[in-house]
């Protein structure tokens, strides 16, 4: 029985995705015996995008007491952020898809920035223990990775200079 083990359930919430469908599928979950949920979600850019998460988790924890949330959050910008700042984009793509160029401090301060945002505002559900984790994905499949050519971007450069100076002096 799934009860018997430490089992966590998946839910991943996008810009276009039914909320009341995937609360559904947790309230389901949590009728199994399944109280740790992982909240797949994009690392909010906007306020609206911060309210919405908001709300999503409110939503979630509202429905039983025991709920936990542990976030998996997409650290991606969004594409329009990669094409405004070029120099901060890996000169490769994958599936049509800009990724940020991981020599790029700009994306790193960005996401350093909006990580520690989300974290205040979501601090009274870390208080009651309500979350428990975050989860840091980026880059291709969320796995840290990049395949394809060498980055060539300016921030790549950059950050590999920088790199040989300070190993080699």
């Amino acid at each position: 029985e799934i009860r018997n083990h430490k089992t966590q359930f998946l839910a991943a919430i996008s810009p276009g995705s039914h909320l009341p469908s995937i609360l559904l599928e947790i309230e389901f979950a949590h009728n199994v015996g399944i109280s740790e949920i992982i909240l797949e979600t994009a690392l909010p850019w906007s306020p609206q995008q911060s309210d919405r998460l908001t709300q999503a988790l409110k939503s979630v924890i509202n429905i039983a007491d025991d709920i936990t949330v542990t976030f998996a959050l997409d650290c991606n910008p969004p594409q329009t952020w990669l094409r405004e700042n070029p120099d901060d984009a890996s000169t490769t793509s994958f599936r049509s898809s800009l990724y940020p160029s991981v020599g790029s401090k700009k994306w790193l301060d960005a996401t350093t920035s909006r990580i520690q945002s989300l974290i205040e505002s979501l601090k009274p559900q870390i208080e009651e223990n309500r979350i428990t984790g975050f989860i840091l994905q980026g880059l291709e499949n969320g796995q840290w990775v990049r395949t394809g050519a060498t980055d060539t971007s300016v921030a790549h450069h950059n950050a590999f200079r920088e790199w040989v100076t300070n190993q080699y002096p």
